[in-house]
């Protein structure tokens, strides 16, 4: 994925997420608590996976943007998501990683909770929106449990990939149940 400004991520996160709640309203309550044959998680427990993350990454995005934004100088550089984290990114979208504790699903929440609480945090980072495209996020890290030390722009790219792979993910799965 190439990224040239911020909108061209918060365009992508659209896209990602009408893609996401399309595919949920597939699924229903009976499959969404079915466990797959060679899984781990049931329907449920990915969309609830999601909504969790997401909400770690937007409480991420907030605290880069209020550090970076106390050093602001008034230049804004161009969006860089460098090759290497794209292509770290590629290599880790059909990968099988164990996801920390602090998002591990409990299965027990509908997957139309989950949908509404990954739109929250949606909406929370179109809140952050305005401060995001005037300050130097370039300069600021967090780091990731796999990829190290990211910027707020390279948090918001992987929020996208993030969801985009567990989509698959559950296509996959839904596939096994049908």
């Amino acid at each position: 994925m190439q990224f040239d400004s911020i909108a061209d991520i918060y365009t992508t996160a659209d896209t990602v997420r009408r893609d996401t709640i399309e595919f949920a309203d597939s699924i229903s309550a009976e499959e969404s608590v079915v466990l797959a044959g060679g899984e781990t998680w049931t329907l449920r427990s990915v969309f609830e996976h999601m909504s969790l993350v997401d909400d770690q990454i937007l409480w991420v995005v907030g605290k880069l943007v209020a550090k970076a934004g106390k050093f602001a100088s008034g230049l804004v550089p161009p969006v860089a998501v460098s090759s290497g984290f794209a292509a770290t990114l590629n290599e880790f979208a059909s990968s099988k990683l164990a996801a920390p504790d602090r998002v591990q699903p409990s299965g027990d929440i509908p997957i139309p909770d989950s949908i509404r609480r990954l739109e929250d945090s949606l909406l929370g980072l179109i809140a952050l929106r305005e401060s995001i495209e005037k300050t130097d996020l370039s300069q600021h890290h967090i780091p990731h449990p796999y990829l190290g030390n990211l910027t707020a722009t390279e948090w918001m790219v992987l929020r996208n990939s993030h969801e985009m792979r567990h989509v698959a993910q559950a296509r996959a799965i839904l596939e096994k149940i049908r």
